[in-house]
């Protein structure tokens, strides 16, 4: 791994976001020639010729800015998460492309798989139906980033593109708008503030969690292994009940608190991805467990809780 980054020129898009505050922080380990922060205080998604010659002459590009923000996001940002999403991806795979990056790496998430499949979600199994209505929005445009590794992953093309299907990634740095965030960090913030503990959701579905500190990992270490432009999941194997998800966190915040749950989205699927392509090809070993990372978690979160309360 120091061989392979020493004196390497990186790019990063989304530089100021939740997984690239990780991923920063462990290429800060390597003697790199440059790194590149970028992100929309300095770099235009929606203009090819800006992309282009921000990211020219880079070795590699992390492309980690994305239109997300949980269940309530999605509903009230349809659109504009669809059409940011797609035209944001489109224009970074054409400009890794036209600069002949060597390798470019970005994330999907399980949002892409269609809502049908039952059982472990498995990269062949992805393009048979429609993601979830509820996250349509957002896992049609991480749907066609497969379809785009096929397309610009081209043995023409000089540039390798991996997309890595992630779990539900939580962690430190992750955001702190308790509308607009997944529901380890609401839940943390509901819990914190002493908000009404109310949830929309049913309590029975089971979800898989990866944290963000291993995700970063995995994401440096595809970018050292991967050598060919494909996509893979990326995950812990193991899943979670709703419930049990919520009372780990109720038990570390020590929030006495009711739980109501509303039962106003119905689900009771599972949702967990097969991980063997991933450790065929990287072969990489889950550091934290769920118990582990929600702790630093819940922790980051009564160290900067002024920060959203105020």
């Amino acid at each position: 791994m120091k061989n392979f980054f020493y004196n390497k020129k990186i790019a990063i898009t989304g530089s100021k976001g939740f997984v690239a505050s990780h991923v920063i922080l462990e290429l800060k380990k390597y003697k790199l020639k440059k790194l590149k922060l970028l992100n929309s205080k300095n770099l235009n998604y929606n203009k090819l010729d800006d992309i282009v010659k921000k990211i020219k002459g880079y070795d590699y590009l992390i492309h980690l800015s994305s239109a997300t923000g949980g269940i309530n996001y999605s509903k009230n940002n349809k659109s504009y998460q669809f059409y940011n999403s797609l035209i944001k991806d489109l224009n970074i795979f054409e400009a890794a492309r036209l600069s002949k990056i060597k390798k470019v790496i970005t994330l999907s998430n399980l949002h892409a798989y269609p809502s049908r499949i039952k059982g472990k979600l498995k990269e062949k199994n992805i393009f048979e139906g429609l993601p979830n209505k509820i996250h349509l929005s957002s896992g049609w445009p991480k749907r066609t980033l497969p379809i785009m590794t096929e397309i610009y992953g081209d043995a023409a093309e000089l540039t390798n593109f991996i997309v890595l299907i992630s779990a539900n990634t939580y962690g430190p740095n992750d955001s702190t708008n308790i509308n607009y965030s997944h529901i380890i960090p609401s839940t943390i913030m509901k819990f914190l503030n002493g908000k009404k503990l109310t949830f929309l959701g049913g309590k029975n579905s089971q979800r898989e969690f990866i944290y963000v500190k291993d995700l970063a990992k995995i994401i440096l270490h595809s970018l050292f292994k991967v050598k060919t432009s494909c996509y893979f999941n990326v995950g812990t194997n193991h899943k979670i009940k709703i419930i049990d998800l919520i009372n780990k966190i109720k038990k570390i915040t020590k929030n006495k608190k009711k739980l109501i749950f509303l039962n106003k989205i119905k689900d009771n699927s599972i949702r967990i991805s097969d991980t063997k392509i991933m450790q065929k090809k990287i072969n990489y070993k889950i550091e934290y467990s769920i118990d582990q990372g929600l702790l630093e978690t819940v922790n980051w979160y009564k160290k900067n809780i002024k920060k959203f309360t105020n």
